[in-house]
């Protein structure tokens, strides 16, 4: 199984995440954060955060995942630990449904925020990373590779569109444009939307 970390001094939310996770992944409870991080997965509670903020950036050096978890934090808030470099954010009274899939997506290599964000976050990337290199002769050939529906779809998935909207655009069902982005991703060689739209948005 799939070893996850849980980082958090709230026990009610450690025992909810715990009941929710356990019967399906490896699960240990860490008191601090090691340099080197040894899992796929970490899951903090925004407190810690709050307490340390060098929290983010180590996070961001690290290979391991980050799914954090918060109370009513603001789509502000939400926004910047995506940016530093999280896999995804969930507030704590939606766990009990979307907890284990949250996990599931992230450890696909999939991002997991309000699908309405995915423009705002992209635009914040691509502001503070204009290192991100040009798209290349190889990108643009595997671009290229797509049909026209499949480029209509990308598109919408550039401007942070969700499937749901992007389906009644084209007149076509969520079905199709889950197959159409399915796809997408294996043509383009990304993992999930969010790469897809910064693939998107980088000079040709």
């Amino acid at each position: 199984m799939c070893p996850i970390l849980i980082f958090s001094d709230n026990e009610t939310y450690v025992n909810t995440w715990l009941s929710l996770l356990s019967p399906h992944y490896k699960i240990k409870r860490v008191d601090s954060l090691p340099t080197e991080i040894s899992a796929k997965l970490i899951i903090i509670e925004v407190e810690k955060i709050t307490q340390n903020s060098n929290i983010c950036a180590l996070l961001k050096r690290s290979a391991t995942r980050s799914l954090i978890i918060g109370h009513q934090c603001s789509e502000k808030q939400q926004i910047d630990f995506l940016v530093q470099g999280a896999a995804g954010y969930c507030e704590h009274k939606d766990t009990p449904a979307i907890l284990l899939l949250a996990v599931q997506q992230i450890l696909k290599g999939d991002m997991w925020m309000k699908r309405h964000l995915i423009a705002t976050v992209i635009s914040r990337l691509v502001e503070i990373t204009p290192d991100i290199p040009l798209t290349t002769p190889a990108d643009l050939n595997l671009i290229s590779t797509l049909s026209k529906r499949e480029c209509d779809v990308a598109n919408f998935i550039q401007l942070g569109e969700n499937n749901k909207t992007i389906a009644a655009k084209l007149s076509i069902s969520e079905r199709t444009v889950k197959a159409h982005l399915s796809s997408i991703f294996k043509k383009l060689e990304v993992s999930d939307r969010l790469h897809l739209a910064l693939l998107l948005n980088q000079p040709h």
